[in-house]
């Protein structure tokens, strides 16, 4: 929720060589419809169930093979299944940054529901919680772009050495 997970995303799958998957590109490939609109439109548990689905159809045991970069939406941290699913089958990193930056990010963005800072602060601090404890890794996403993505490359590789 504003913190630069498709950027993110985008540049990690493009540096390991993968295919990146964006929740909110792939509900508005199916849908023909934003986020923002959905939500408006249908109510966010709508928009919430239809980020839940992308992210366990990407996570899917049949799609075991495949190596995937996924930029999950935040509300699948209030998702129990979702959260299951995670735990059992991805190495999670999750992504933060300033609560200002998020809020200037999350307002303009036409992926984004509307709703008043206190709100959106709120949500905030309550996704940035969930996706803490579902995370393997936290990283801050107000720097470089490159220093985030060797974070996250130099943790993956690291994971993959204890492996054997």
């Amino acid at each position: 929720m504003g913190v630069g997970k498709t950027t993110i995303a985008s540049a990690l799958a493009r540096d390991l060589g993968v295919m990146m998957i964006d929740s909110d590109d792939e509900i508005e490939r199916c849908t023909g419809s934003t986020g923002r609109e959905i939500a408006r439109e249908m109510g966010t548990s709508a928009l919430h169930e239809l980020e839940a689905t992308v992210l366990l159809a990407a996570l899917d045991p049949a799609q075991e093979s495949l190596r995937v970069v996924v930029a999950a939406a935040a509300s699948v941290v209030d998702n129990a299944e979702c959260v299951e699913v995670m735990a059992e089958r991805a190495v999670v990193v999750a992504l933060d940054a300033p609560d200002e930056l998020v809020v200037e990010r999350a307002l303009t963005s036409e992926h984004r529901r509307s709703m008043d800072r206190a709100a959106m602060l709120e949500l905030i601090e309550r996704r940035r919680q969930g996706s803490r404890e579902v995370a393997d890794l936290v990283v801050m996403t107000d720097r470089p772009i490159g220093a985030v993505v060797a974070d996250v490359v130099a943790y993956l590789d690291n994971a993959a050495s204890l492996n054997f």
